[in-house]
């Protein structure tokens, strides 16, 4: 396989190799799979359907678990995010283009895709990556074909065109943005009062009442990580005992077979001088007729004829129009003027002739040897590991595990005992890597590995190849409720109290919309009217000190005198609209203007990509099951799983 892999760097695309984030967007189910990312495994239940094609719970678990490590994001704040939705939906709405693209004919050439991984491998190759080097980087790192690279490279460009084509004519028209221009300007300000999780009287609840609170609505967010125990097998040149070397080139073979490296060549010893046509042939038939030719240019007007004495190769020779025939010329030949660059006729004498020599070996022997010796070491080294890997490769397609790979080849195995897909142990601190190279890349391979499997050989950045085997997979699960007390005891009060002050909050909107004022129902909870800046539009959120929500429901009271409750984190908020304005400068600049033009069209087009992304979702069928996708992230379903197997 891996002997497949270099030579497929000789064909017409993979010469020209691709590598970031754009494979995840299309091909995320097939590529950077790992398995079960909260607990430890799933049926092959489907979570999604679009049309008769399904999306499978651990197909969806692989994406999130993907993107999980490409935001360095815990398990507790994917699941306050919504992460394993958003990232179905993501999947859902990349695939509904793709077979839109594909429905309309939309296809894109090899000459299109070339010039994208030109783009994209740019950077690479100016950190001096060879496309062979880069191409068994990529292969190695995300286990791909030339086929599934080159289709997912066609799909984005295709899904990218089709955008375009829908949505790129989307411009807001002038008067829309002169409505919205003055609509920004609105200033507003309102009157309130707050009352907080101190109005709420919250009692201490019962033991049995938090873990009841805690079994149905908080285990996921006190979850332990899985852990997975495996070795692996470091594959560097250190461990290549026995290994097949090639022998090295003897010095003078290599001296005879490349003696033009040493060969200096012909050199000539030339006096030029470059004038005016009429100064260069009186110049010319002056020498000619004997006279010095540094006195000739000399005896010239200042600035009209100029001389130089030097030595060149007909390569360096400048002006090249001159270079053939001052290397026919025999020494102390005078050339008759010739045409050069810009106009300017020379006239040339060959002062001496340097015959080519050749370096002795005797000079150059020590060089050779060094420089011969320094790329057996690497070459052999190199082709030696990929050999070597082949080999290992073999045995464990074979059925040989790890352990008798390492012994087999007297190579020393590491083990590693319960680590997250973090890299980290059981106690939360990063595991001893114990030296191996790019240590993420083997946590991903260990992720993708059943137990009792091992994975193919992955390549570092340096060189090295790194094979990884399972042993054992702890699954996730809750944490012990006691661990988790006094945190269980702070969201139980936050609930009852927010549970309370919405209450308050109904109650005190029916006494406000019955005619009550907003002073006398403060009153009553002992509260004073406060006052909030006159805020403007569209900045009040960054030059006030108000919560977030209270500035944007102050921009959604319809009349002067209304009034809303506002819930905010462990407090609500009844404010009132008192004032408004618009206060618009006479000349608006063409920079604001433009940019709010550039704002509109933005949301317009992305108005037209969400329209026909639900079309699309009629169109193709697409249904999703929340309650399965429920059920993937809880730790009853995993313990439920567990006593099924």
């Amino acid at each position: 396989m891996l002997k497949q892999m270099r030579s497929g760097a000789s064909s017409k695309v993979l010469k020209f190799f691709f590598f970031g984030l754009l494979l995840m967007g299309t091909v995320g189910l097939a590529l950077f799979g790992v398995q079960d990312v909260f607990r430890g495994g799933f049926h092959t239940q489907t979570v999604a359907t679009i049309g008769r094609e399904k999306i499978s719970k651990t197909d969806l678990d692989r994406m999130v678990q993907d993107t999980l490590r490409a935001k360095k994001i815990t398990q507790e704040d994917a699941y306050r995010m919504g992460l394993p939705l958003i990232t179905l939906e993501r999947e859902i709405n990349s695939r509904l283009f793709i077979r839109a693209a594909n429905d309309m004919g939309m296809i894109i050439d090899d000459k299109t895709v070339k010039r994208q991984i030109d783009e994209l491998i740019k950077p690479m190759k100016e950190k001096g990556l060879t496309d062979k080097q880069a191409l068994e980087n990529i292969l190695y790192a995300f286990n791909v074909s030339e086929n599934r690279l080159v289709s997912s490279l066609k799909a984005e460009i295709a899904v990218e065109k089709l955008s375009h084509a829908l949505a790129d004519g989307a411009s807001a028209p002038r008067q829309m943005v002169d409505d919205f221009m003055k609509y920004r300007y609105e200033w507003r300000r309102g009157d309130y009062f707050k009352l907080t999780a101190a109005d709420a009287a919250v009692k201490d609840p019962s033991d049995d009442e938090l873990q009841k609170l805690y079994k149905a609505e908080l285990q996921n967010h006190y979850m332990q990580p899985e852990y997975r125990s495996f070795s692996v097998l470091l594959l560097d040149a250190q461990s290549l005992t026995g290994a097949e070397k090639k022998p090295q080139m003897d010095a003078k073979t290599f001296y005879e077979q490349n003696k033009a490296r040493f060969t200096v060549p012909e050199k000539r010893v030339v006096s030029s001088v470059a004038a005016d046509e009429a100064l260069a042939q009186s110049i010319y038939t002056a020498v000619s007729g004997g006279k010095d030719l540094k006195k000739a240019a000399a005896e010239a007007p200042k600035g009209k004829a100029q001389l130089m004495t030097d030595t060149y190769t007909q390569e360096t020779f400048i002006p090249d129009e001159l270079a053939e025939d001052v290397f026919k010329a025999q020494a102390g030949t005078l050339l008759p003027p010739k045409k050069g660059p810009f106009g300017k006729m020379f006239v040339v004498r060959v002062e001496k002739v340097i015959p080519p020599s050749t370096m002795p070996f005797d000079d150059v022997k020590k060089d050779i040897e060094k420089a011969l010796e320094a790329e057996q070491k690497a070459g052999a080294s190199s082709e030696a590991l990929f050999a070597r890997a082949d080999e290992i490769n073999e045995m464990i397609g074979g059925g040989k595990t790890l352990a008798e790979v390492a012994q087999h080849f007297n190579m020393k195995l590491f083990d590693f005992d319960k680590v997250d897909w973090q890299g980290n142990d059981a106690s939360g601190k990063k595991a001893d890597a114990h030296g191996i190279p790019d240590f993420d890349k083997v946590l991903k391979s260990a992720w993708g590995l059943d137990k009792g499997v091992a994975g193919q050989p992955v390549q570092a950045k340096t060189g090295e190849f790194m094979i990884a085997e399972l042993h054992d997979v702890q699954p996730a699960q809750a944490k012990p409720f006691d661990s988790v007390r006094a945190d269980v005891l702070r969201a139980w009060k936050e609930k009852q109290a927010g549970m309370a002050l919405d209450t308050k909050g109904a109650k005190i909107m029916e006494r406000l919309n019955m005619g009550e004022t907003l002073e006398k129902v403060a009153a009553d909870f002992g509260k004073t009217i406060q006052k909030t800046p006159t805020i403007q539009r569209d900045t009040a959120q960054k030059s006030s000190t108000l919560e977030p929500g209270v500035t944007l429901a102050l921009f959604s009271i319809d009349k002067i005198g209304q009034s809303t409750a506002v819930p905010g984190p462990g407090s609500i908020t009844v404010l009132r609209l008192a004032e408004r304005k618009i206060d618009a400068p006479k000349e608006l600049s063409k920079e604001d203007v433009e940019a709010m033009h550039s704002r509109l069209s933005m949301a317009l087009q992305s108005d037209i990509l969400e329209q026909f992304r639900k079309s699309l979702m009629a169109k193709y069928d697409v249904t999703i099951d929340e309650q399965a996708l429920k059920e993937m992230y809880s730790a009853k379903a995993g313990a439920e799983d567990e006593q099924q197997q």
